[in-house]
């Protein structure tokens, strides 16, 4: 939204190069994934329905593709598509799981929004993900909100006893902002 008008149309006018680029599969790099597609949407370059067709499938896609369709729901930040991320929080990926699990953190712990219980529902789901890396999202997620709601504050509170001290860090971080 910060962009000038002139970046911003030069970015659409890129867009369909972006989009007909081949995938690396790791070669030169990580593979593109949905990242045309965040920019898109970011730039405003796309319809309703060839966003959610893009997103349905992203979802469908490689692993870095369904990363990417949890960042770019997180960035949409529509309720319509909480139940992929509820899906996502359970793919065999851990960096999957982490997005998805930060995306519904975001969701959650913002002010602006109406209480979503399917997201309250999955956010409590992935708080039992094993490890660190899910659990860190979700601090980090909650973070983002500045002034996180009372359920998000009250849902992320056990990961202050939490094994690792980088969540513990970030908990506390998230909520004392």
């Amino acid at each position: 939204a910060r962009l000038p008008k002139s970046v911003r149309s030069a970015l659409r006018d890129l867009l369909p190069q972006l989009a007909a680029t081949t995938a690396t599969d790791g070669v030169l790099g990580l593979p593109l994934g949905g990242a045309a597609l965040i920019l898109a949407a970011a730039v405003g370059a796309l319809d309703e329905q060839t966003l959610t067709n893009s997103v349905a499938r992203l979802l469908t896609g490689s692993r870095q593709e369904r990363r990417d369709a949890a960042t770019l729901i997180g960035r949409l930040s529509r309720p319509q598509f909480t139940a992929a991320l509820v899906t996502l929080i359970s793919d065999p990926h851990p960096n999957v799981r982490a997005e998805a699990a930060h995306a519904l953190a975001m969701r959650v712990a913002s002010p602006d929004s109406e209480s979503d219980l399917l997201a309250i529902a999955g956010l409590q789901r992935a708080l039992t993900d094993p490890g660190a890396r899910t659990p860190l999202a979700i601090a980090y997620g909650v973070g983002v909100a500045g002034t996180p709601s009372d359920e998000a504050r009250e849902l992320i509170a056990p990961l202050l006893d939490h094994p690792s001290a980088l969540v513990r860090e970030a908990t506390v971080s998230a909520l004392h902002g």
